[in-house]
């Protein structure tokens, strides 16, 4: 803490703000040899946005590669091999982790016990349990999450269903997401496009919402007056995203990383296009920012701060796809009252 408050103390909470400032701070504590050897892990890497993997990448290879490397520090840095990271990476030591036994011990003490609370739970017969365990170790290709989704589907099939329905999921993440997708878009048009909003809106969003948020920001259930209703009723509508998404401390999520890189990929097929969620989402800020333009109920309206901090990042995300329409003109005029509202 010492290395930490004598630069507070000179620069305040500004210091906070600068990554520069704290990675000096962390080398110099990790660097002082009277501290002993110290640990850092860094998981998932490759799951920081872009600016940040570069930023941290940057300063591995500036502050670890040189000759006065700290000695008495070690980080374990863990990411899905792409390309990028990889390079930056390689001049360390390194290890593939699927390369160990142990990874596939630990994904087959997973199924053994993920069919064993299935077992119990659907009243399996042992041979059952046996084809079921033989399946997914087969189709999981040394997955854990693939093992997870499995047997969340597995969850609400019968046991007379659940080897049919395990041989025809198919092998590997996309393709296991795209048969969940293509399952949660088997309802009426209206039910479909709303899923498809929801996913949009989920993948491309700048920091979690809450359930709350994502109502109000997809206009669901505009006419219950009832919030309990509306949160009940959008709880209902993420389910059926058929585990894409999930809600975790009250706050709607994507499963995974691979969740968005699957569906915002680069190919003609990705289901969405990111330049096009993230203007349309731009678009329900600004128009929620007009329409709450001096009311008296702004309170009530839960979406109204993540628009008031997140149009101009969405709408510089989604380049040229964002245009101003007729809709919106007064609120991009120069010295436009309704704009100069909101930044005040």
């Amino acid at each position: 803490l010492d290395y930490l408050l004598h630069d507070y103390n000179n620069r305040g909470a500004e210091l906070f703000n600068s990554f520069d400032a704290l990675w000096t701070i962390f080398i110099a504590a990790a660097a002082d040899q009277n501290t002993g050897q110290k640990y850092c892990i860094i998981d998932a890497l490759d799951e920081c946005d872009l600016e940040s993997q570069e930023i941290l990448l940057q300063q591995f290879h500036e502050t670890f590669l040189s000759q006065d490397a700290p000695s008495n520090i070690r980080i374990l840095v863990t990411s899905r091999p792409y390309s990028k990271i990889r390079e930056y990476l390689e001049e360390f030591t390194n290890k593939n982790l699927a390369s160990f036994s142990q990874a596939k011990q630990d994904v087959d003490r997973c199924i053994k016990e993920r069919v064993a609370d299935l077992a119990k739970k659907k009243k399996y017969t042992d041979k059952v349990k046996q084809q079921v365990s033989d399946i997914l170790r087969e189709k999981a290709e040394g997955t854990f999450l693939w093992v997870g989704l499995a047997c969340e589907e597995l969850k609400d099939v019968p046991s007379k269903n659940a080897i049919q329905v395990l041989q025809t999921m198919p092998k590997g993440l996309y393709s296991l997401y795209e048969r969940l997708l293509d399952t949660a878009l088997e309802q009426d048009m209206t039910e479909a496009d709303i899923v498809r909003h929801i996913l949009s809106l989920v993948a491309v969003s700048v920091r979690p919402l809450s359930v709350l948020e994502l109502c109000e920001a997809c206009q669901l259930y505009q006419d219950e007056e009832d919030i309990d209703t509306r949160i009940r009723f959008t709880r209902d509508q993420v389910a059926s995203c058929r585990l894409i998404i999930i809600i975790e401390g009250g706050k709607v999520l994507l499963l995974h990383q691979s969740v968005k890189d699957y569906l915002v990929r680069a190919d003609p097929s990705s289901f969405i296009n990111e330049l096009e969620a993230h203007a349309n989402i731009a678009y329900r800020c600004v128009n929620i920012l007009i329409e709450q333009l001096y009311s008296k109920e702004q309170s009530h309206v839960h979406f109204l701060s993540y628009a008031t901090e997140e149009w101009v990042n969405h709408a510089r995300m989604a380049q040229s796809r964002f245009e101003v329409r007729d809709s919106e003109a007064e609120f991009f005029r120069v010295n436009s009252p309704s704009r100069e509202y909101w930044i005040e």
